[in-house]
């Protein structure tokens, strides 16, 4: 009972209930997954509750990383999504991994540039993180896969690609060269 409470807790961003559930059970597992099998800082993240996110990194036990069954973290399902404000928030911890790959290879900056999310893009690149390969797995670029970044605003896109060349001139890598 008390885990089907807290998962209907952060999925409608009930801040004081999720509190009152994490300070009243300290046993409480604050990873749990919904039926669905998506954690619960994903659930937080994606439904752009923050502070219910900002409650849940402050737990100690916390996975930040926590990947779901196909691979995705709480960070790279945001990025995907263009949750800004629970990108921004993640970025601020330093145990989130923003490097991290899905199953298909596939890093947080590809999944914003697929999906034409500009200005979480914008906010990935302005952290000064180093934000891991552009490519996925079959070698192509975020905005090789989808026609966003030809219909949105061009500043994100001549930010991106010049983030692009300075990473792979700065990191001189012969598998991350810019065409």
């Amino acid at each position: 009972m008390l885990r089907n409470n807290t998962c209907e807790a952060i999925e409608k961003g009930d801040e004081a209930r999720v509190l009152s559930l994490l300070k009243n059970n300290p046993k409480l597992d604050v990873n749990w997954a919904d039926v669905e099998q998506w954690p619960s800082l994903h659930v937080a993240s994606f439904s752009g509750h923050v502070e219910v996110v900002k409650l849940l990194l402050a737990h100690p036990n916390i996975g930040v990383n926590r990947k779901t069954l196909i691979g995705q973290t709480p960070f790279s399902k945001g990025c995907e999504l263009g949750c800004v404000s629970a990108v921004r928030l993640l970025l601020k911890d330093p145990r989130v991994d923003v490097t991290l790959d899905d199953y298909d290879g596939c890093a947080p900056l590809w999944w914003a540039s697929c999906r034409g999310r500009y200005e979480v893009i914008e906010w990935l690149i302005a952290s000064g993180r180093d934000l891991g390969d552009v490519k996925n797995k079959k070698g192509k670029w975020g905005h090789e896969s989808h026609t966003a970044l030809k219909l949105q605003k061009r500043k994100a896109t001549q930010k991106l690609s010049l983030y692009w060349r300075t990473s792979c001139l700065t990191q001189r890598r012969p598998d991350r060269n810019f065409v």
